[in-house]
């Protein structure tokens, strides 16, 4: 694979960028249950995801991200493998917080070039909830 070093580091960047901004919403539903989530971003951006929860603490799934540049021609498609964490929950009176992490590895195409590359993310999620609103860092 030949790929000139001026291309690695945007590449990489545009990778991690994408799935941790696909990561805000919540990966772990409930024991023995799945979640799908798809979304659409002004036709620059399609991923679709699942997963599957053993317990309230894990899930594990994949996923698949296309990225094109309304600028040029440049595309990115990512699939991918992941495992989410929930190492941290606050049950509240009225509320609950939670901490996620997750890493996760796959492939990414580089649709200018033809190249395939290993490509890899690790990140995490602070949130909190009531009935009434949802934040999360």
């Amino acid at each position: 694979m030949n790929i000139l070093p001026g291309r690695i580091v945007p590449s990489m960047a545009l990778v991690a960028g994408s799935l941790l901004a696909s990561a805000n919403a919540k990966p772990i539903a409930f024991a023995e249950g799945t979640t799908v989530m798809a979304e659409y971003g002004a036709g620059t951006m399609t991923e679709i995801q699942a997963f599957y929860a053993p317990t309230f603490r894990y899930s594990v799934g994949g996923g698949h991200l296309s990225l094109n540049s309304d600028v040029d021609e440049s595309t990115r498609d990512i699939t991918y493998a992941r495992l989410n964490y929930l190492p941290k929950r606050w049950n509240l009176e009225s509320a609950q917080a939670n901490v996620f992490v997750w890493g996760s590895i796959g492939r990414a195409h580089i649709g200018e070039t033809g190249d395939n590359q290993f490509a890899w993310n690790a990140g995490g999620q602070l949130d909190y909830e009531t009935r009434r609103i949802y934040g999360s860092l």
